[in-house]
């Protein structure tokens, strides 16, 4: 009777074997396999034969059973990669195989490619923001001490009941939402209001504080994933989620680019060794990168304001994190 030639699996899980489950970090999880096989053939025959896309691989779907189409992961903790296997020979055709399962900070390694951390920052930008100049001066009574734009202003917005006065407060300001009209420009000599002899408009504005958040994403591939330099600069077409639980509506984030480095740390079905790790980087802000820009309306001899999009790429724009690659 002829000797079997190909590798077997003899025993599962014997002494040695352990498992760690964190509660409060995940990233502390691991395992180890002890396992003894048969195998007539050399190291990497055998470490084959554990990775292989086969039913009797170490591949499990996501409820622990063995499957062909399954991923290298721990049978009991099946959001747990496996990571590296050490194999070791103990006698005529039989080896014990060590399997390491852990997580590595940087991205969805192993049995997963899917994102695992997000990294953020926030901060307070400045911006500057018009108005439309019409302001109302305190009054001398108390009769408007509970209007919500602060106490002793005018019934309205215009300044008609308390007089344009001087500008000296400052709730008309917004950030930009809707197009504001600076007021007319002075006369000079008699003549027609023009734009050389009108204040500037950066009499009627002032530098606010907007709110912006920085994003990173991470990402570990075996394959450059980031084939669309036509999106830097883009913003987003769709609401987009960050994480499940950090949405942000059309057009509040922009694409900055990625910080990426390989590494050799897997082998690509072509035998190539290859690991592509980085971060994907984003910028939000509630303004949807709206800027107020003042012109000068020669026929209305008038200051105007309209609303642009600034320091974006129009032409980049970007439904889902899946269309950029990640």
């Amino acid at each position: 009777m002829a000797e079997p030639t190909d590798p077997k699996l003899v025993a599962a899980d014997i002494e040695g074997s352990q498992l760690t489950s964190s509660i409060n970090d995940f990233r502390r999880d691991k395992a180890v396999r002890k396992m003894v096989y048969f195998n007539p053939k050399n190291k990497q025959s055998l470490i084959d034969f554990i990775t292989a896309e086969t039913a009797t691989a170490e591949r499990y779907d996501s409820v622990g059973a063995q499957s062909a189409g399954g991923t290298l992961v721990h049978p009991e903790k099946v959001d747990l990669p496996l990571q590296t296997i050490d194999v070791l020979k103990v006698g005529r055709d039989k080896w014990i195989a060590t399997l390491n399962y852990f997580r590595i900070a940087s991205g969805g390694w192993g049995g997963s490619n899917a994102r695992d951390i997000l990294q953020m920052r926030t901060s307070l930008e400045p911006m500057r923001v018009y108005t439309d100049g019409k302001q109302g001066t305190p009054e001398e009574d108390d009769d408007d001490k509970d209007d919500p734009k602060g106490e002793g202003f005018g019934d309205d917005d215009t300044g008609t009941e308390s007089g344009e006065g001087e500008f000296n407060h400052f709730w008309s300001y917004a950030i930009p939402g809707g197009s504001m009209i600076m007021p007319k420009s002075a006369e000079c000599g008699g003549g027609q209001p023009r734009k050389d002899c009108s204040a500037s408009p950066n009499s009627y504005s002032r530098v606010v504080q907007i709110p912006q958040v920085k994003l990173q994403v991470p990402f570990a591939y075996t394959v450059n994933p980031f084939t669309q330099a036509r999106n830097i600069g883009g913003t987003n077409t769709n609401s987009v989620s960050f994480g499940g639980n950090l949405w942000f509506r059309t057009g509040q984030v922009r694409f900055d680019g990625v910080q990426m480095t390989d590494q050799g740390s897997a082998v690509t079905s072509s035998g190539v060794a290859a690991r592509y790790v980085g971060y994907y980087e984003f910028t939000a802000t509630p303004t949807e990168f709206l800027h107020q820009v003042p012109y000068w309306d020669d026929g209305a001899k008038q200051w105007h304001l309209s609303l642009e999009k600034q320091n974006i790429n129009i032409y980049g724009g970007w439904s889902s994190l899946a269309s950029l690659g990640l």
